[in-house]
């Protein structure tokens, strides 16, 4: 079976089982069926979260999956973690100290697990990308072939 045949009946599962979405983004044209099929849907500075992927995927094939939940759905960036981080409260958290770091330092998080992708691929190489660490509780880089948790985000208005 093809990546894409196992992109759109992971996509079509979801349908199936999920619903829910944040009322605030509940108009969005952008926020599709699809979308909200992952889950419970969370708002955070504008943006629609989803619940988390079912299944751990590489960079390359995370970033495919939510393209293909349409309206423009997609990977959150490093900086657009930070603001989920900094709304759901994670304790530990210094979003001074996690904004001002440059690529490829690391911030330290506390216990948030798992391994999730962001969008933000490392300056140098971009074969590499970032993720958030709730083992080491640091937002650093790795090679896009390793699987990883991800969620996906889409603007709501």
């Amino acid at each position: 079976m093809s990546e894409k045949n196992i992109l759109n009946a992971l996509a079509i599962f979801l349908c199936i089982q999920h619903s829910g979405y944040a009322d605030s983004c509940e108009q969005s044209l952008k926020v599709t069926a699809k979308f909200r099929a992952m889950g419970p849907i969370q708002e955070v500075a504008g943006l629609a979260w989803s619940a988390v992927a079912p299944v751990a995927m590489k960079h390359p094939v995370a970033s495919a999956y939510c393209s293909q939940l349409g309206g423009g759905a997609r990977l959150p960036s490093r900086e657009e973690y930070l603001d989920w981080m900094g709304a759901n409260g994670v304790p530990g958290v210094d979003l001074d100290e996690a904004k001002s770091a440059g690529p490829g330092e690391e911030v330290s998080w506390g216990g948030l697990r798992p391994w999730y992708w962001t969008s933000t691929l490392h300056a140098e190489h971009s074969f590499r990308a970032f993720y958030f660490d709730g083992d080491t509780g640091t937002l650093t880089e790795t090679f896009r072939v390793f699987p990883r948790a991800f969620r996906c985000v889409v603007e709501c208005d």
